[in-house]
């Protein structure tokens, strides 16, 4: 989990262009990857809740969040499986989750509409 906690600092660090150092001085946290289903849920839950008081809670974030939070919550043993095929599997699926609403919201920084971004 190192050298992925390393990779996920440094792509955090380079899009705001940030030094480690300077990443970890200015938020002063450091970063907790879930360790567990139940974990991961609880993650995507508060995310959901999160998104839904800036959004609204009929928003794309939030519903993908809650069919994302749906979709776990069936599938708890195909997820423990991959655990266990791969440890690092939490730590990449909450890393692809959390860069795919990043770029998201870039597009929304630039968008008029929300039809002017990828997921509608």
């Amino acid at each position: 989990a190192d050298s992925l906690h390393n990779a996920l600092v440094l792509e955090y660090s380079t899009k705001f262009e940030m030094s480690n150092s300077s990443l970890a001085k200015l938020t002063k946290t450091s970063v907790v990857f879930p360790t567990s289903v139940h974990e991961s849920i609880d993650r995507f839950n508060a995310l959901r809740i999160i998104s839904a008081f800036f959004f609204g809670e009929i928003s794309i974030i939030p519903q993908s969040l809650l069919a994302l939070t749906n979709w776990c919550e069936n599938n708890k043993n195909l997820i423990q499986t991959r655990i266990l095929m791969d440890p690092e599997f939490l730590a990449k699926f909450t890393l692809c989750v959390d860069d795919r609403i990043h770029q998201w919201l870039q597009q929304c920084c630039t968008a008029k509409m929300i039809t002017d971004t990828e997921i509608r």
